[in-house]
C-alpha cells in the first residue's frame, strides 16, 4: 500500500458509501422486495489543485507507482466535522465565558487627565503623501471567515462571495464599506492591499458600513497635518479614550485629529449629545499609577468573549455602562462602548485579547475488546478524548468505519455499531485511529486523472480529480 503524498491537499469532495441493493421488481399487488448486496464498501472522489511544482510531482508519482488499478494507496479522510478531541490548552480566548466578572469604576488622583479640561485645542486634517493608504479605495476586497479546527490547513479560511462592494479606507484602523450584496460581521476577515485583517467592529452609517479593524494601517513618514482653525470650543477629558467637545465654531468630524496632552490623537467616532460632541480618540490617555478603582457590586451576569476585542455580557443584575472597567483573565479592560443586543450587551473592550498559539486536542483511543470479522460492533476505550458522536469515522490498520449508534459501557468504553462491517478481526488493544483515519482504496479506473494531467493549462495550472474504491 503506497503512503498518500502530503503536497496533495484536496479542494473538494470526500467519502461516501457505495452500496448497491436488489430486487425482483414490483408485484401486481404494488410490493416490491428490496434487500441488499452484501459487499458494501466505501468510494471516494478529490479534487487537487495544481500550480505548483512539489503537487505536479506527487501527482505525476501516485498515477505512476499506482499503475492503474493494480496498487493501492492509503488515502486520507480530509474531513472538516470535528473529531472526539481533548479540549487541548486554549491558545484563543474567544468562545470563553466567565460568570460575574469584576467591573470597577475609577477614581482618577494625582494628575490623572480624566476630568481635566482645555480651551481651543489645535484640531487637525491629515494630507496623506507617498504610500499612506488613507483614502484609497479597494472594489470588492475578498472578505473570508476562519475555521480555527482547520488552522494552518488549506481550509483554515473560507472565501464569503457573497460580500461585496467598495471598501474605502479612512483612518489607521477604520474602513467604510459601501455594501452591494450580504454584509460582512464582526469576527469575520477582509484582505486589503495585500494584508488580511480581522474584523473588530462594525457600526452603521447610512447604507455604510464602518469596520474597524486590526491590525491598522501605518502611516507613510511623509503625512502631513493641516490646522483647522474653525474648530473651536472647550474639550473635556471624561474618559481613557473620550472627550467631551463643547463646540463655539465648527464641529469636529471623523477623521480628524485633535492634539490633548502634547500627543497627536486620531478622532475614530463623533456622537451628538445635545449640542456637545462625545469623541472617541486614540491613542487614548494614560491613567496614573495612583488611579484608584472601586468595584462596583451591583453589576452581574455572565461574560462571553466573542472576538478580539468584543464581549457579550449577559446582566443578570446592574447594566455596565461605558467608561467602567471590567476585569478578564487577570487584566483590567476599559469598557469603550455598549450596544443593546437584545437584553444583553456587547462590550468594546481596550485592551483587546491575545491570540497565542494554543495546543490543539487530542484522541486516542483503543479496541477494548477481541471483535471478529464481519462484526458490526466494537467496544472502543478513549483513553484521551472522546466521548465519539454519530458520524464520526475512524481506521482500524487500514480500514475505514463510520459510527451508526453508540452505547456508553462506563469508565471511557463505547460499544459503537459500525459501517462497513469489520474487514478483518480485531485484536484487544489494537489502535482506533480517529486523528488521522485512511482507507485502504485503488483508482476506480485505469485512467483516472489523466487527462487532466494531459491538459493543464501552461503545463501547471488545473485541477485533477481521482476516483477510488476501497480494496475489496
Amino acid at each position: 500500500m503506497l503512503t498518500w503524498p502530503s503536497a496533495l491537499k484536496p479542494v473538494a469532495g470526500g467519502f461516501s458509501p457505495f452500496v448497491r441493493s436488489l430486487s425482483g421488481g414490483q408485484a401486481l399487488s404494488g410490493f416490491e422486495q428490496v434487500q441488499q448486496q452484501m459487499h458494501d464498501r466505501w468510494s471516494a472522489s478529490y479534487t487537487i489543485p495544481m500550480g505548483r511544482d512539489d503537487r505536479i510531482r506527487a501527482m505525476r508519482w501516485l498515477q505512476s507507482s499506482l499503475r492503474g488499478r493494480a496498487n493501492t494507496v492509503g488515502v486520507p479522510v480530509f474531513d472538516r466535522v470535528p473529531r472526539p478531541l481533548s479540549a487541548g490548552t486554549a491558545g484563543s480566548p474567544i468562545g470563553n465565558s466567565y460568570s460575574n466578572p469584576t467591573f470597577e469604576g475609577l477614581t482618577h488622583q494625582l494628575g490623572a487627565p480624566v476630568g481635566n479640561s482645555y480651551v481651543n485645542p489645535v484640531f487637525e486634517q491629515v494630507t496623506y503623501r507617498f504610500q499612506s493608504p488613507v483614502g484609497t479605495t479597494v472594489v470588492n476586497p475578498v472578505f473570508a471567515v476562519r475555521w480555527p479546527d482547520l488552522k494552518d490547513t488549506p481550509f483554515e479560511f473560507s472565501t464569503q462571495s457573497d460580500i461585496t462592494g467598495s471598501a474605502l479606507i479612512e483612518g489607521p484602523g477604520r474602513v467604510r464599506f459601501t455594501p452591494t450584496g450580504s454584509d460582512p460581521a464582526v469576527g469575520q476577515y477582509v484582505t486589503l492591499l495585500s494584508v488580511r485583517h480581522s474584523i473588530e467592529g462594525i457600526v452603521s452609517d447610512g447604507d455604510d458600513l464602518i469596520l474597524t479593524i486590526s491590525p491598522e494601517f501605518d502611516a507613510a513618514l511623509g503625512d502631513q497635518y493641516g490646522t483647522l482653525s474653525g474648530v473651536t470650543g472647550t474639550a473635556l477629558v471624561n474618559g481613557i479614550n473620550t472627550v467631551r467637545f463643547t463646540p463655539t465654531g465648527t464641529l469636529p468630524v471623523a477623521g480628524q485629529y485633535v492634539t490633548l496632552l502634547s500627543a497627536r490623537r486620531l478622532i475614530s467616532a463623533v456622537e451628538a449629545d445635545g449640542s456637545d460632541r462625545i469623541l472617541t480618540v486614540y491613542p487614548g490617555f494614560n491613567a496614573v499609577a495612583s488611579d484608584q478603582y472601586a468595584p462596583i457590586a451591583g453589576i452581574t451576569g455572565t461574560a462571553l468573549i466573542q472576538g478580539l476585542n468584543r464581549v457579550k455580557f449577559t446582566p443578570t443584575g446592574t447594566q455596565p455602562a461605558a467608561g467602567q472597567y471590567v476585569t478578564l483573565l487577570s487584566v483590567r479592560r476599559h469598557i469603550r462602548s455598549i450596544t443593546a443586543s437584545g437584553s444583553d450587551r456587547i462590550l468594546t473592550v481596550y485592551p483587546g485579547f491575545t491570540v497565542a498559539a494554543g495546543t490543539p486536542g487530542t484522541v486516542a483511543a483503543t479496541v477494548n475488546a477481541n471483535a471478529a470479522i464481519n462484526a458490526t460492533s466494537i467496544d472502543i476505550h478513549f483513553t484521551t478524548g472522546g466521548p465519539p458522536v454519530l458520524g464520526n469515522r475512524f481506521s482500524l490498520s487500514s480500514r475505514l468505519y463510520e459510527i451508526d449508534a453508540i452505547t456508553s459501557l462506563g469508565s471511557g468504553v463505547y460499544r459503537l455499531t459500525i459501517w462497513p462491517w469489520l474487514r478483518a478481526a480485531a485484536s484487544s488493544g489494537a489502535t482506533a485511529n480517529f486523528s488521522t483515519p485512511l482507507c485502504e482504496m485503488r483508482l476506480s479506473s485505469d485512467q483516472e486523472g489523466a487527462e487532466a494531467m494531459r491538459s493543464l493549462d501552461l503545463m501547471r495550472f488545473g485541477a485533477v480529480t481521482l476516483r477510488f474504491d476501497e480494496v475489496a
